[in-house]
């Protein structure tokens, strides 16, 4: 088998068995099949993180880390391939298959240069495969473990896939190379009041939450056109992020369509830094504000979701 092929069964088989969170028994089962046969020390350092360490025989005082993320989205499969999803309501939808698949290959390499070329690989390599990088605390609890400080890493690389660079072509940089991930949460307030009362009476009777929440939905729009712009990261022929943002509403009364929903929750989750510094100042509730319509409150609350991003030559953890 080449190592194409190699490369494409890992990717392959890890599709067909997408798992969520840290919840990732099957996941983790085969990555430890494939490392078993390895000359590396496996660990598990925190909760459904598996880890690989190779010493290069070189005396090296510290070691490289790569860093795969295990956990799939909870989306159900439709491309009818003959290596979907085996999980109902589960997929592979972001690429961790192929990152998982990317470093057993890398792993497999490491292991074989070591053994064949003795002293080629100057640095200790540690592989670290990740939980719940799509919801939160997985990096967290990797980076409170112990287990960089414990095989002397200085520096990591986190990999990721990348659809608008060309083929067999490697982008990193220096420092912080993937935006941070957070979740703003948006509670906007008004009054309960009949429907029929919607039009034609005093605003002082009428404070329509839902009104307001679309008004700063279309408002949080034009916001995203302004500071969404393409931002270059690595090299400036390397690829470009956009920044994006995805919400949806919920009704505390949704059942009860008579009767205007007294709290709308607009859930908002930024790929990029930018949105989560301007929000606060963005959503004045008084007069010209987004939700401009008297007798509404707001509350924000801004989650912070952990993440390791690497870059050439350092850790960064945000």
């Amino acid at each position: 088998m080449t190592e194409l092929q190699e490369l494409r069964r890992y990717r392959r088989d890890l599709h067909h068995i997408p798992e969520l969170d840290f919840d990732l028994p099957q996941t983790i089962a085969y990555i430890e099949g494939v490392l078993a046969s390895l000359a590396c020390e496996l660990t598990h350092p925190c909760p459904s993180c598996v880890c690989a360490f190779f010493d290069a025989g070189t005396g090296a005082a510290h070691a490289t880390a790569i860093r795969a993320d295990m956990d799939a989205l909870p989306i159900a499969e439709a491309t009818g391939a003959a290596f979907a999803s085996t999980h109902p309501g589960k997929m592979h939808a972001c690429g961790h298959d192929g990152h998982m698949a990317m470093a057993l290959a890398a792993a497999t390499f490491v292991d074989r240069t070591i053994r064949e070329q003795p002293g080629a690989i100057k640095r200790n390599v540690l592989f670290v495969f990740q939980p719940a990088e799509e919801t939160t605390g997985g990096a967290k609890t990797v980076c409170e473990s112990g287990v960089f400080e414990c095989y002397g890493v200085d520096r990591i690389f986190g990999f990721h896939v990348c659809p608008d660079l060309p083929a067999n072509t490697l982008a990193s940089c220096s420092g912080p190379l993937l935006a941070r991930s957070s979740e703003t949460h948006i509670h906007i307030h008004g009054t309960s009041i009949h429907i029929a009362k919607t039009y034609g009476v005093p605003v002082e009777e009428s404070h329509d939450a839902a009104l307001a929440a679309a008004k700063f939905l279309v408002a949080e729009r034009e916001l995203m056109d302004e500071v969404g712009a393409d931002e270059s990261v690595g090299e400036a022929t390397a690829f470009r992020i956009k920044n994006e943002v995805k919400g949806v509403f919920r009704s505390t009364v949704a059942s009860n369509y008579h009767v205007l929903p007294y709290c709308v929750t607009v859930e908002e989750r930024s790929d990029g830094g930018t949105l989560l510094r301007k929000i606060p100042a963005f959503i004045p509730i008084g007069k010209n504000g987004a939700a401009d319509t008297k007798g509404i409150r707001c509350r924000i609350a801004v989650q912070i979701v952990d993440l390791i991003l690497a870059g050439k030559g350092e850790t960064v953890n945000l």
